[in-house]
Protein backbone atom coordinates (compact mmCIF):
# COMPACT_ATOMS: atom_id res chain seq x y z
CA UNK A 1 0.00 0.00 0.00
CA UNK A 2 1.74 3.29 -1.14
CA UNK A 3 0.42 6.45 0.26
CA UNK A 4 0.79 9.63 -0.77
CA UNK A 5 0.35 12.87 1.26
CA UNK A 6 -0.46 16.38 -1.00
CA UNK A 7 0.91 19.24 -0.63
CA UNK A 8 -2.50 21.29 1.05
CA UNK A 9 -2.26 18.31 3.33
CA UNK A 10 1.15 18.54 5.01
CA UNK A 11 0.82 22.32 5.19
CA UNK A 12 -2.20 21.54 7.26
CA UNK A 13 -0.41 19.05 9.34
CA UNK A 14 3.00 21.60 9.75
CA UNK A 15 0.80 24.77 10.64
CA UNK A 16 3.06 27.34 11.39
CA UNK A 17 7.05 26.92 11.37
CA UNK A 18 10.08 28.64 12.27
CA UNK A 19 11.07 30.97 9.00
CA UNK A 20 14.26 31.62 9.83
CA UNK A 21 15.48 30.36 7.82
CA UNK A 22 12.28 28.63 6.27
CA UNK A 23 14.10 25.32 5.05
CA UNK A 24 15.34 24.46 8.46
CA UNK A 25 11.99 25.20 10.06
CA UNK A 26 10.44 23.27 7.11
CA UNK A 27 12.76 20.66 7.69
CA UNK A 28 12.46 20.13 11.40
CA UNK A 29 8.58 20.56 11.12
CA UNK A 30 8.56 17.26 8.97
CA UNK A 31 10.88 15.74 10.99
CA UNK A 32 8.84 16.14 13.94
CA UNK A 33 5.84 14.42 12.12
CA UNK A 34 7.73 11.50 11.02
CA UNK A 35 9.16 11.19 14.10
CA UNK A 36 5.26 11.16 15.84
CA UNK A 37 3.94 8.94 13.17
CA UNK A 38 1.57 11.57 12.12
CA UNK A 39 3.38 11.05 8.58
CA UNK A 40 3.85 7.07 8.40
CA UNK A 41 7.64 6.13 7.07
CA UNK A 42 7.12 4.83 3.87
CA UNK A 43 4.48 7.95 2.64
CA UNK A 44 5.33 9.35 -0.16
CA UNK A 45 5.91 13.37 0.22
CA UNK A 46 4.51 16.03 -1.54
CA UNK A 47 6.61 16.96 -4.99
CA UNK A 48 8.71 19.30 -4.46
CA UNK A 49 6.33 21.70 -6.64
CA UNK A 50 3.02 21.16 -4.78
CA UNK A 51 4.51 21.85 -1.56
CA UNK A 52 5.85 24.89 -2.68
CA UNK A 53 2.32 26.14 -3.46
CA UNK A 54 0.76 24.54 -0.70
CA UNK A 55 2.92 26.59 2.01
CA UNK A 56 3.72 29.66 -0.61
CA UNK A 57 7.50 29.61 -0.07
CA UNK A 58 10.13 29.16 -3.03
CA UNK A 59 11.12 26.13 -4.47
CA UNK A 60 14.97 26.53 -3.13
CA UNK A 61 13.00 26.18 -0.06
CA UNK A 62 11.06 22.86 -0.04
CA UNK A 63 14.53 21.37 -2.20
CA UNK A 64 16.57 22.26 1.24
CA UNK A 65 14.05 20.92 3.46
CA UNK A 66 14.05 17.52 1.42
CA UNK A 67 17.89 17.74 1.58
CA UNK A 68 18.58 17.88 5.12
CA UNK A 69 15.52 15.21 6.00
CA UNK A 70 17.56 12.67 3.36
CA UNK A 71 20.82 13.71 5.29
CA UNK A 72 19.41 13.20 9.09
CA UNK A 73 17.71 9.79 7.59
CA UNK A 74 14.47 11.30 7.34
CA UNK A 75 13.75 10.68 3.62
CA UNK A 76 15.26 8.88 1.06
CA UNK A 77 14.99 10.13 -3.18
CA UNK A 78 14.51 8.35 -6.14
CA UNK A 79 14.70 10.26 -9.24
CA UNK A 80 11.52 9.80 -10.93
CA UNK A 81 9.58 7.82 -7.86
CA UNK A 82 9.77 11.14 -5.54
CA UNK A 83 11.00 11.12 -1.73
CA UNK A 84 9.90 9.24 0.72
CA UNK A 85 9.53 9.24 4.51
CA UNK A 86 11.88 7.51 6.70
CA UNK A 87 13.70 6.89 9.91
CA UNK A 88 17.06 6.75 10.15
CA UNK A 89 18.88 3.88 11.25
CA UNK A 90 20.90 3.62 14.28
CA UNK A 91 24.58 2.74 14.09
CA UNK A 92 25.07 -1.40 14.94
CA UNK A 93 20.81 -1.87 14.79
CA UNK A 94 19.79 -4.58 13.25
CA UNK A 95 16.59 -4.24 12.29
CA UNK A 96 15.55 -7.56 10.63
CA UNK A 97 14.17 -8.73 14.12
CA UNK A 98 11.91 -6.53 14.57
CA UNK A 99 8.06 -7.03 14.81
CA UNK A 100 5.93 -5.05 12.14
CA UNK A 101 3.17 -5.10 10.37
CA UNK A 102 3.24 -6.50 7.05
CA UNK A 103 1.48 -4.94 4.43
CA UNK A 104 -2.16 -6.64 4.57
CA UNK A 105 -4.54 -5.38 1.61
CA UNK A 106 -8.65 -5.94 1.46
CA UNK A 107 -10.32 -6.92 4.36
CA UNK A 108 -7.19 -8.53 5.96
CA UNK A 109 -6.00 -7.49 9.37
CA UNK A 110 -2.45 -8.14 10.10
CA UNK A 111 -2.11 -8.84 14.16
CA UNK A 112 1.43 -9.64 13.94
CA UNK A 113 2.34 -6.89 15.64
CA UNK A 114 -0.23 -5.15 18.11
CA UNK A 115 1.66 -2.28 18.48
CA UNK A 116 0.32 1.02 17.66
CA UNK A 117 2.15 4.15 16.19
CA UNK A 118 3.57 6.13 18.80
CA UNK A 119 1.45 9.43 19.52
CA UNK A 120 1.33 12.59 18.44
CA UNK A 121 4.25 14.74 20.61
CA UNK A 122 6.31 11.44 21.88
CA UNK A 123 9.21 12.59 19.78
CA UNK A 124 8.77 16.10 21.72
CA UNK A 125 8.24 14.31 25.11
CA UNK A 126 11.44 12.47 24.21
CA UNK A 127 13.37 15.54 24.03
CA UNK A 128 12.35 17.40 26.98
CA UNK A 129 13.15 14.47 28.98
CA UNK A 130 16.68 14.58 27.71
CA UNK A 131 16.79 18.06 27.95
CA UNK A 132 15.75 17.47 31.96
CA UNK A 133 18.13 14.43 32.37
CA UNK A 134 21.18 16.55 33.41
CA UNK A 135 19.12 17.34 36.47
CA UNK A 136 19.21 13.82 37.73
CA UNK A 137 22.91 13.03 37.33
CA UNK A 138 24.21 14.85 40.20
CA UNK A 139 23.36 12.00 42.66
CA UNK A 140 22.76 7.95 42.40
CA UNK A 141 20.01 8.49 40.44
CA UNK A 142 17.69 6.64 42.92
CA UNK A 143 14.54 7.79 44.14
CA UNK A 144 12.81 5.07 45.88
CA UNK A 145 9.29 7.13 46.20
CA UNK A 146 9.38 7.99 42.78
CA UNK A 147 10.94 11.52 41.35
CA UNK A 148 9.47 14.58 43.49
CA UNK A 149 8.14 16.08 40.18
CA UNK A 150 5.90 13.88 39.28
CA UNK A 151 4.63 13.12 42.52
CA UNK A 152 3.93 16.10 43.13
CA UNK A 153 2.05 16.24 39.20
CA UNK A 154 0.19 12.97 40.36
CA UNK A 155 -1.01 14.95 43.75
CA UNK A 156 -1.89 18.16 42.15
CA UNK A 157 -3.94 16.18 39.47
CA UNK A 158 -5.89 14.33 42.06
CA UNK A 159 -6.67 17.30 44.33
CA UNK A 160 -7.63 18.93 41.26
CA UNK A 161 -10.20 15.75 40.65
CA UNK A 162 -11.39 15.88 44.36
CA UNK A 163 -9.17 13.38 46.14
CA UNK A 164 -6.67 15.87 48.26
CA UNK A 165 -3.54 14.33 48.08
CA UNK A 166 -0.10 15.22 49.31
CA UNK A 167 3.21 14.44 47.43
CA UNK A 168 4.91 13.45 50.24
CA UNK A 169 4.84 10.11 51.96
CA UNK A 170 3.55 10.62 55.70
CA UNK A 171 4.52 7.97 58.34
CA UNK A 172 1.71 5.98 60.45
Amino acid sequence: MNRTLSGPRTATLLGDFPSSPAYRGLAEGLQRLIDDGRIPVGTRLPSERDLTAALGVSRTTVTRAYQLLREAGYASARQGSGTLAALPVARGHRGDHLLTPAEAGGDHLDLTCAATDAPAGMSAAYKAAVADLPSYLGGNGYFPSGLPALREALAARFTARGLPTSPCRRSS
